[in-house]
């Protein structure tokens, strides 16, 4: 009863007070109380971590949580968060910062937080530590081949550092993979952060052509998988799908872009964003790890821990180019009726012989049916449907 108490006691810890001792700074408070600031876990220029003093909660709308909420909760959450602690690690990192001398928080004008603000006795270094190459090993991956990409081992580094305010005496350690924009993304067991400015990672390639991933360890699991030391053609690390956007310039003067994104729901929509930017040249090879969440899951045949989005049913290849297609309804007795679409393997009288043949093979079992001739683009006319005569070949076709 004594511990549920004083867990109330210290989610009643004032947040505004909490950020002014964590250096985090209020940008600009809205009409309805809300206090927002640059958020303390990315480098941003727009403000999207929302304190509520009234409520005593914070929202982080950059990042979303398992569910696919915007990330938040309350003080206890947010020092778990930003020191990366378990809970009663943070309750007492709480008690020790209560004692502190507390100042009334300040309000802009302020500067922005200076990246890597949430971390001190920052060291980086070419990979080597045991435990760093030992975790790339159970993700999957083939040390021995990242040793001989020069592209990865300009990139994959080591870091140690400390958070601000820890009491730990060892520091912590992450592998470090560097992105163009000067900042590192860094990944270990349970950890995930990033040092620095986002940005994306660009590495040119031999031949045209571009494959994209959203992780850095996609990546790799992808040459692993391959089994080759690197790609003949460039390739895109988005490090985030928040990057899509600035990826684009990139993408848009390769002839193909091979697409390895996630197959949750962001790796759709973020798949559905660079269709639409790059009609026609977008390839996507989710069916390679179809079932796993990424690259990396495919790897070590991890199980999604959530459910994944139905795949998207794949377009058929002559979908564009037919110059005849059969759509057909079955006779079924669900009620829920079964229809396909049969297009001509070719656009002379070979093709569509064939579709008249397999129609009338077809007719005992159809409920309903529609032979089709493009007429220009996506127009069509129909040639025939039930009740109609079904020609030999239209009179103008060649």
């Amino acid at each position: 009863m004594r511990s549920s108490s004083s867990l109330a006691a210290a989610k009643r810890f004032p947040i505004l007070s909490l950020l002014t001792l964590l250096n985090i700074p209020v940008v600009s408070v809205a009409a309805g109380q809300e206090h927002y600031c640059l958020s303390p876990f990315r480098q941003e220029s727009t403000p999207s971590f929302v304190v509520n003093p009234r409520k005593n909660v914070w929202i982080d709308f950059g990042e979303t949580d398992a569910a696919g909420r915007p990330a938040g909760g309350d003080v206890l959450a947010l020092l778990m968060r930003y020191f990366r602690v378990t809970l009663p690690q943070a309750r007492l990192l709480l008690r020790e910062l209560a004692g502190q001398s507390v100042p009334a928080p300040t309000l802009p004008p302020l500067e922005p937080q200076p990246a890597g603000a949430a971390f001190q006795e920052v060291s980086l270094s070419p990979l080597s530590y045991a435990p760093l190459v030992q975790y790339l090993r159970e993700r999957g991956i083939r040390w021995e081949l990242v040793q001989r990409n020069p592209h990865v081992l300009g990139r994959l580094q080591q870091v140690f550092y400390r958070p601000v305010g820890s009491a730990r005496s060892r520091p912590y350690f992450a592998l470090a993979w560097r992105s163009d924009a000067g900042g590192w993304e860094l990944r270990s067991k349970n950890f995930q952060s990033c040092l620095g400015p986002k940005g994306l990672s660009y590495l040119p390639g031999r031949e045209p052509g571009c494959a994209l991933f959203e992780g850095f360890f996609d990546y790799l699991s992808a040459l692993t998988h391959f089994g080759c030391v690197s790609f003949r053609c460039s390739v895109l690390i988005l490090n985030s799908v928040s990057m899509s956007a600035q990826a684009l310039p990139y993408l848009e003067a390769a002839p193909v872009v091979y697409s390895f994104l996630d197959n949750d729901a962001a790796g759709r929509k973020t798949l559905a964003f660079f269709e639409h930017h790059l009609p026609g040249r977008v390839q996507a090879q989710n069916h390679l790890y179809q079932g796993y969440k990424d690259v990396n899951d495919f790897l070590t045949r991890t199980p999604p821990t959530r459910p994944l989005p139905a795949p998207e049913p794949q377009a058929h290849p002559r979908r564009a180019t037919a110059r005849w297609w059969l759509w057909v309804v079955f006779e079924t007795p669900d009620p829920t009726p079964r229809h396909c679409t049969f297009y001509s393997y070719s656009n002379d009288a070979a093709g569509y012989q064939a579709l008249v043949q397999l129609c009338q093979r077809l007719q005992p079992q159809l409920r309903y049916y529609r032979l089709c001739e493009r007429t220009q683009g996506l127009e069509f006319r129909v040639v025939a449907r039930p009740g109609s005569f079904l020609p030999a070949l239209p009179t103008h076709a060649s």
